[in-house]
């Protein structure tokens, strides 16, 4: 779930989708999920407060441009997001 969807389902986007697709590019590179915690409130709460380990260094050797691409899908902010696929 996007932080904006965490704190309203008013303010939900397409880009909230870009969201998601970047957690799945995130998981399928490096075989683990962008936020983790032990607990369904915990991931809420990581997800809206914490970044994610930057994926260039879980997965060393990407090519340039890959980690920046998945990094800008997971912005916090829906505006700092990509606007479309």
């Amino acid at each position: 779930m996007s932080p904006e969807q965490l704190e309203s389902a008013h303010d939900v986007d397409a880009r909230t989708d870009i969201w998601a697709l970047g957690v799945l590019l995130y998981e399928c590179l490096s075989g683990r999920l962008p936020f983790d915690a032990e607990h369904l409130g915990a991931l809420a709460v990581s997800t809206a407060r914490s970044e994610p380990k930057a994926l260039d260094a879980v997965v060393p050797g990407l090519l340039p441009g890959v980690a920046s691409t998945v990094w800008r899908a997971l912005r916090k902010r829906p505006d700092d997001r990509f606007r479309s696929v």
